[in-house]
């Protein structure tokens, strides 16, 4: 039974941070964005916790979630001019604007 709840509890603690990690991005105003993703710890970047997605249709998608690659952000950028840039802090949830 200890089995049971260990695995429910550990589905419970990846199923909030996925539900908290959609309503921050959730929060963004409409348009094209990228979303880079900071993680505080190499726990969180685990394929369970991790927020980031391949996207079909990169062209159509209105959000592109990457993980956040400090200054070879730009490079990303670069390449979507478009697109706003966003900073989601996943330890906090919090999402700013990049300039």
């Amino acid at each position: 039974m200890n089995d049971v709840r260990r695995v429910r509890a550990t589905s419970d603690v990846q199923n909030a941070f996925h539900r908290a990690a959609r309503a921050a991005i959730a929060t963004l105003p409409p348009g094209k964005a990228i979303v880079f993703v900071r993680y505080p710890s190499r726990s969180l970047q685990s394929s369970s916790l991790a927020l980031t997605r391949n996207e079909r249709d990169l062209g159509s998608a209105q959000r592109w979630v990457v993980y956040d690659r400090g200054p070879r952000n730009a490079e990303l950028r670069a390449v979507a001019p478009d697109r706003a840039a966003y900073l989601l802090d996943a330890a906090t949830m919090r999402v700013e604007r990049l300039p």
